[in-house]
C-alpha cells in the first residue's frame, strides 16, 4: 500500500491545480499581476529580507560556536564528507550556478553597484566580487538553518513525522491550525524557487546543443530538453538517496571541477589567480557594506533588482534545501553540519564565479569578445554559449559545459522531488516510495512546460518565489524562536 499523507497529498496537488491551470489559460493576466507583486515587495519590502538575513547569519555563527555547536543529531553518519557536501551542493545551486557564473559579472560590470563608474577597472574588479556575495554566505545559512531544526527534531528528540508544518509552531492548536499552509508554501516556493532554475537552465542547454549540432534552438528542442532532464531525475530520484542521489552528485562535482581545472589551465591562468585573491579581498573588506547597502538616497534600483531578489529567492529555497540536508546530515553535529554547508557551498560557488566569471571578463576586457554588447543583442543563454566556445578545443569544452548543465539541473530536480514526496509521505522514518517519488518528480515540470510552451515569461515564476519567500522568513523566524527555546531547555 502506498505510503502516502492523503490530506497533504490532496492539498498540494489542489495547491498544484490552483498554480497551474489559471497559468495555463491566463498566462499573460497572471504575469502581469505577479510582476507588480514582485516590484512592490522588491521596492518597500526589501529591507525585511535583508534585516532577516543579518539576523540569521548572525544566529547561525552563534550557534555552530556555542556550546550547542557539540550537539550531535544522531549515531551514525549515512554518509562520507565528500558525498553529503556534493549532495547539499548539487542540490542548492542547479545550472544556474554556471549560468549566472559565466555571465552575471557582465551586468555589474557595465551598471555596477556603489556608484562605481561603469566599464571602470574597479567596476571590473567588483563584478566578480558581488557575484561571490550573493552566491556566498547568505544563501547557505538561510538553507542550513532550515535544517538544524528539523535535524534535531528527527534525530535527537526522536519525533515522528517531522515537517515544517509540524515544528513552525508552539501550540498543538496552532500547529493543528496552520501547520497544513506551512507545507502547502513549501511545495509553491520549491516550484517558484526550483522553477526559476530550470526555465534558465534549459535554455542554457538548448542553445548548447543547438550550436554543437548546428541546428535551430526551437521549442521542440527546449520541450526535448526539458523532457530529458525530467527523465534523468526521475530515474534518480526513484533510485533514492543512495544509489541515485548520492552518485549522480559525486559525478556532478567531480566533473565540475574538472572542466573548471580546464578552464584555469587552458584560459588566462594569471589573470584568473589574480582576480581570485582580489575578488575574495573585495568580498572580506566590503562585506558589510554589501550585507546592508540599501540606497535610501538615490534610485538605481541595484540592491532590489539583484541583492533583495536573490534574498527572496534563496528564501524559498530554504524550506526545500532544509528538508533535504536535515535527511542527509544524521550522525553529525550542529556545527559540522552549519560549518559544512556554509564553507563547502560557500566556496564552491567562489570557485565556480571567479574561473567561468573571470575567464569571460578577460574576453571584455582584451577585446576578444564584446560580452557586454552581446548582451544587448542577444539571448543571454546564446552569449553564454559564445563565452564557452572561445575555450581550446571549443566544441568539445561546449560539450562538456552543456553536460554539466544538464547534470546540475537533474541533481536540483531530484532533491527537490524527493523533498515533496517526503512531506507528503505518511510515516516519514520510512523513505518516501518509488511512485510518490515519481509523481513529484513530473509534476514539477509541469509548470516550466506550461511557460515553454504558451511563449510565458520566466519573470512568472521568479516573482511566484519572491512572493512566497516573504511567509517563508515569517516561518523561518518561529522554527528559530521554538528551535532555540528547546535547545536551552534540554541542553543547559
Amino acid at each position: 500500500m502506498l505510503n502516502v499523507d492523503k490530506r497533504k497529498f490532496g492539498i498540494a496537488v489542489v495547491t498544484l491545480l490552483m498554480i497551474y491551470i489559471p497559468s495555463f489559460i491566463f498566462m499573460d493576466k497572471v504575469g502581469t499581476i505577479l510582476d507588480i507583486a514582485l516590484i512592490y515587495i522588491t521596492d518597500n519590502l526589501g529591507f525585511i529580507y535583508v534585516y532577516s538575513s543579518i539576523f540569521i547569519f548572525i544566529f547561525v555563527v552563534y550557534l555552530a560556536f556555542s556550546k550547542y555547536g557539540n550537539v550531535k543529531l544522531g549515531e551514525k553518519r549515512k554518509f562520507s564528507d565528500f558525498s553529503w557536501a556534493a549532495m547539499l551542493f548539487s542540490a542548492g545551486i542547479g545550472s544556474s550556478l554556471i549560468y549566472w557564473g559565466t555571465i552575471e559579472w557582465a551586468y555589474y560590470f557595465s551598471r555596477p553597484p556603489l556608484f562605481i563608474e561603469a566599464m571602470s577597472s574597479k567596476a571590473a574588479e567588483y563584478s566578480i566580487a558581488y557575484g561571490i556575495f550573493h552566491w556566498g554566505f547568505f544563501p547557505w545559512t538561510m538553507y542550513v538553518i532550515a535544517a538544524i531544526p528539523l535535524a534535531y527534531s528527527m534525530y535527537v528528540l526522536k519525533e515522528k513525522n517531522v515537517t515544517f508544518g509540524s515544528i513552525s509552531f508552539i501550540s498543538n492548536k496552532n500547529q493543528l491550525r496552520y501547520g497544513y499552509i506551512v507545507d502547502v508554501l513549501f511545495i509553491i516556493g520549491i516550484l517558484g524557487g526550483v522553477g526559476t532554475s530550470l526555465l534558465l537552465g534549459v535554455p542554457l542547454v538548448s542553445s548548447g546543443l543547438a550550436s554543437i549540432f548546428s541546428i535551430s534552438n526551437s521549442l521542440e528542442l527546449k520541450i526535448a530538453v526539458l523532457l530529458i532532464i525530467t527523465l534523468i531525475f526521475s530515474v534518480s530520484v526513484y533510485r533514492g538517496l543512495d544509489k541515485g542521489i548520492k552518485e549522480l552528485s559525486n559525478f556532478t562535482i567531480r566533473f565540475l571541477l574538472v572542466f573548471l581545472f580546464f578552464v584555469v589551465i587552458s584560459g588566462p591562468t594569471i589573470f584568473i589567480l589574480k582576480m581570485a585573491i582580489t575578488s575574495l579581498g573585495i568580498v572580506i573588506d566590503e562585506f558589510v557594506r554589501m550585507t546592508t547597502w540599501m540606497e535610501p538616497a538615490s534610485n538605481s534600483r541595484f540592491p532590489e533588482t539583484w541583492t533583495v531578489f536573490y534574498w527572496a529567492w534563496w528564501f524559498s529555497y530554504s524550506l526545500f534545501m532544509g528538508l533535504f540536508i536535515s535527511r542527509i546530515s544524521e550522525g553529525r553535529s550542529i556545527k559540522n553540519v552549519i560549518l559544512g554547508t556554509v564553507i563547502y557551498g560557500s566556496l564552491g560557488c567562489a570557485l565556480v564565479f571567479i574561473v567561468l566569471g573571470g575567464y569571460a571578463l578577460n574576453l571584455e576586457l582584451t577585446s576578444s569578445l564584446s560580452v557586454v554588447e552581446l548582451l544587448n543583442t542577444k539571448e543571454v543563454t546564446d552569449v553564454i554559449i559564445e563565452v564557452v566556445k572561445t575555450l581550446p578545443f571549443g566544441n568539445v569544452a561546449l560539450i562538456g559545459f552543456t553536460v554539466i548543465a544538464v547534470i546540475l539541473l537533474a541533481t536540483t530536480f531530484d532533491s527537490a522531488s524527493y523533498s515533496i514526496a517526503v512531506v507528503t509521505t505518511a510515516d516519514k522514518r520510512r523513505e518516501p516510495d518509488k511512485i510518490l517519488r515519481l509523481i513529484w518528480a513530473f509534476s514539477i515540470s509541469v509548470m516550466p512546460m506550461i511557460i515553454l510552451v504558451v511563449n510565458g515569461s520566466l519573470q512568472v515564476v521568479q516573482s511566484l518565489a519572491v512572493i512566497s519567500s516573504l511567509p517563508i522568513i515569517v516561518i523561518i523566524l518561529l522554527i528559530i524562536r521554538r528551535f532555540y527555546s528547546i535547545l536551552k531547555s534540554n541542553h543547559n
